[in-house]
């Protein structure tokens, strides 16, 4: 029998057209259906375009964490919070501000979350007409824990509703925020020496700088005003807390001030100055010079985990591919030195947890697992080991 070419090419070029109208068909219906949102297709792309960026492997200029590391003993440890508390509150006591509560509000947009009995909305005010507004999310059955969770610049806490709904169907009493300016958050607009500002953006936040507050504190008080809550209403010591992106950077920086945060989790959320590529450069609070000129990130990384009292936790989670920012291994600089201090210092605990597999600027259901089995282990072993 002869062989026929081109019935053989014919063949061929049904196979691959079947085959990527299948591949486009599929991916559709998954990003359709799939309670985690993958990035779209343009991100993979640019991975692929980015595969020799300097994010996707070690950089090659010298990085040497201990000219950065400032704490070495317990002194040090506390003098630097107690100098962080200050650079950022200015003296002024923060720890007995409380929001406002509307109890059992309706929100159809969260009526479908699992395991959920009602929501409490907490408002709260902050200088210069600002203000936040938080959902605490109450379970039906509790494990008498707290998690705060914070959204990043993408958008209000809703974008975060299915992480949210992870945590609450595992029996956490979630309460949720967004940044400054964003989500259900207002955008004051304030009269400046340059003239009336419409502060809907935190590249903005410079000319906030002409007045008697630190604008990074319009980042952090709200966070302390939940602890406060928390403390107070709840009489409940259980308070952890997760952000993404921009919330993780908020995690990092609430953890290092407030110890009564006991086990923080910044997913894609910052990386010391010296190690941003261009995709990095972030907005006002990511890179402000004089704050980190006076704390650096590795020393925050430092307060945010430890605690002189108390066994506590903070946990790094980097998305290798991140098409967004902070992905590669960066972390590999500078981890085994932090790690170091806080073990030498407190015997308490800085991990980084390196994602693989997630693509997308996100937490990812293996890392929202890993968050869940880093707190049971917590709380099944809470006493402070002896140094």
């Amino acid at each position: 029998m002869r062989f026929n070419k081109t019935l053989l090419r014919l063949f061929l070029f049904k196979y691959l057209i079947t085959f990527a109208i299948g591949g486009l068909t599929g991916g559709f219906l998954y990003r359709l259906i799939s309670v985690y949102k993958p990035e779209p297709i343009y991100s993979y792309l640019q991975i692929i375009r980015n595969r020799k960026d300097i994010r996707f492997k070690d950089p090659e200029y010298n990085f040497d964490p201990l000219k950065l590391i400032k704490i070495n003993d317990k002194f040090s440890l506390e003098l630097m919070r107690s100098e962080l508390t200050k650079y950022i509150f200015r003296n002024k006591i923060v720890k007995s501000n409380l929001p406002t509560i509307t109890n059992k509000i309706i929100d159809e947009d969260f009526s479908s979350l699992n395991n959920l009995k009602h929501i409490n909305k907490l408002e709260i005010k902050l200088d210069l007409g600002f203000n936040s507004i938080a959902y605490e999310f109450v379970p039906k059955k509790s494990n008498k824990k707290f998690i705060i969770y914070h959204q990043g610049h993408s958008g209000g806490f809703d974008v975060g509703k299915n992480y949210i709904d992870f945590f609450l169907s595992k029996g956490y009493q979630v309460i949720a925020l967004s940044m400054p300016t964003i989500g259900m958050n207002n955008q004051p607009i304030i009269e400046t020496s340059n003239g009336f500002i419409s502060f809907n953006e935190h590249s903005k936040f410079y000319y906030l700088e002409e007045f008697e507050i630190n604008p990074i504190k319009l980042f952090i008080e709200p966070v302390m005003q939940v602890v406060n809550y928390i403390d107070k209403f709840h009489n409940n010591k259980n308070i952890n807390m997760v952000g993404i992106s921009g919330g993780g950077w908020t995690t990092t920086v609430s953890a290092a001030v407030d110890t009564r945060i006991k086990n923080s989790f910044s997913v894609a959320g910052n990386l010391p100055i010296s190690l941003l590529t261009e995709h990095d450069w972030g907005h006002y609070e990511l890179n402000k010079k004089d704050f980190y000129t006076k704390f650096n990130y590795l020393n925050l990384y430092i307060l945010a985990s430890s605690d002189l009292n108390n066994p506590r936790s903070y946990i790094q989670i980097f998305n290798q591919n991140d098409p967004c920012c902070y992905g590669g291994v960066r972390w590999k600089k500078y981890k085994n030195q932090v790690n170091f201090v806080v073990e030498s210092i407190t015997n308490d605990e800085f991990k980084i947890i390196n994602d693989k597999k997630n693509y997308s600027h996100t937490i990812s259901p293996s890392s929202l697992d890993k968050i869940h089995q880093n707190l049971l282990n917590y709380y099944s072993n809470t006493s402070k080991k002896p140094l």
